[in-house]
């Protein structure tokens, strides 16, 4: 290995029966100071194919709730493992809070997600929290928990439009929006009951209203992605950026929804996926422009697309609901890409053309050194990193 450089190591686990398997790899060298590396190793054997359990979110919170009426919340249940993952029970620490949809048991395949409604039905005035456990066959996590936080009023005065919880539309993390950010608000009545989609305006522009709901910044419209009921989606204008913070509302039908204030931060990467879970499978193009996944692979040294948002601020600065068109602005934090834990090549890193301005296209490649199989993808604009848990699927 020359100077500066590195070598990745395929590393194979065959077991021959179940049970946890560890061990030590020892790497010699000519390394003076550390003439004999170790690597610590770690896995386990099943004797048939498990599922592993993914909760979008392990946090709800349902903000004000008057006594008498509901509110529901939905979540996402995903499966990472290869075998399929089965909820056979969903039990509520405190009976206030249920979870009507859907009927348990039931089943999500490998790389599938599922959609859960949780129902907040007060009886009494007061701060009332709640833990949700899923029962699964993951072995790992047999009783998948989500915690549950809400407050019931005792009078009609608050608005029942309902925003709790602000995230990144792509890897599902909050705590922080970045300008030209599509986020996903959940909460209730935060839009019509039939999904209304993207809409151009004559200008070309993305429309700030679709379903009758609007979301603010701060007072100022965002471009719309598309509402529903419980899950409306919007582009975070760029007026936020050089912000602490931003003050977001949603209005539906006129009805406002109580303020939520939201940290700005300068970038906040997330990686799309193929099941819109966060993680899995990305939502990746191979270099032919067909879809990237593990039966249809990218050959090492090809160039695949990604897809992300959250970049924040570009060069030219963002303009909010334009169409990219064929002068892409460009982030003006530096963007980096690992594959496999080696670093790719670059060679675009853009707003994705055709698409609204807020959804950045990377052309990596894959690094030459890499194995057959799926690796951990990972996005960095400026000092953040996105979510770990993302993969593209290699051969070489």
């Amino acid at each position: 290995i020359a100077a500066g450089g590195q070598l990745s190591v395929a590393i194979r686990f065959k077991p021959t029966a179940g049970g946890l398997v560890t061990g030590k790899l020892t790497i010699a060298s000519n390394d003076p100071g550390q003439p004999s590396a170790v690597v610590t190793l770690q896995a386990k054997g099943t004797t048939t194919a498990v599922p592993t359990v993914s909760l979008r979110s392990s946090a709800l919170d349902f903000g004000n709730v008057v006594v008498g009426k509901s509110t529901d919340v939905t979540f996402v249940v995903g499966n990472l493992g290869p075998g399929d993952l089965t909820v056979s029970n969903i039990q509520s620490s405190n009976t206030a809070y249920s979870a009507p949809t859907p009927a348990v048991p039931f089943t999500v395949t490998s790389g599938a997600s599922q959609m859960i409604t949780v129902r907040f039905a007060p009886t009494a005035a007061g701060s009332q929290n709640s833990v949700l456990t899923l029962t699964t066959n993951d072995p790992d996590s047999p009783a998948a928990k989500v915690t549950i936080t809400g407050n019931a009023v005792p009078t009609s005065s608050v608005s029942t439009t309902v925003l709790p919880l602000v995230v990144n539309a792509a890897s599902g993390i909050g705590g922080g929006v970045a300008p030209g950010e599509i986020v996903l608000l959940f909460g209730s009545n935060i839009g019509p009951t039939n999904l209304a989609g993207l809409q151009l305006g004559g200008d070309g522009k993305v429309t700030t209203t679709t379903g009758n709901t609007q979301v603010l910044f701060d007072g100022i419209p965002a471009p719309m992605v598309y509402s529903f009921a419980t899950q409306t989606a919007a582009v975070v204008p760029y007026s936020v950026a050089g912000q602490s913070s931003t003050q977001v509302q949603v209005v539906y039908n006129g009805v406002k929804s109580n303020v939520t204030s939201v940290p700005v931060v300068s970038s906040a990467p997330g990686l799309f996926t193929a099941n819109a879970s966060g993680k899995g499978p990305g939502a990746i193009l191979n270099q032919d422009y067909s879809v990237n996944s593990s039966s249809n692979p990218a050959p090492v040294g090809s160039t695949v697309l990604l897809f992300a948002t959250g970049e924040g601020q570009t060069s030219p600065k963002g303009q909010d609901g334009v169409v990219t068109g064929a002068r892409p602005p460009a982030p003006i934090q530096p963007v980096k890409v690992t594959i496999g834990g080696v670093d790719a090549v670059i060679q675009y890193a853009g707003e994705a053309p055709s698409l609204v301005s807020g959804v950045m296209q990377i052309n990596a490649v894959i690094p030459t050194g890499l194995p057959t199989g799926d690796h951990q993808v990972i996005v960095n604009v400026g000092s953040v990193s996105s979510p770990a848990g993302v993969t593209v699927a290699a051969r070489r």
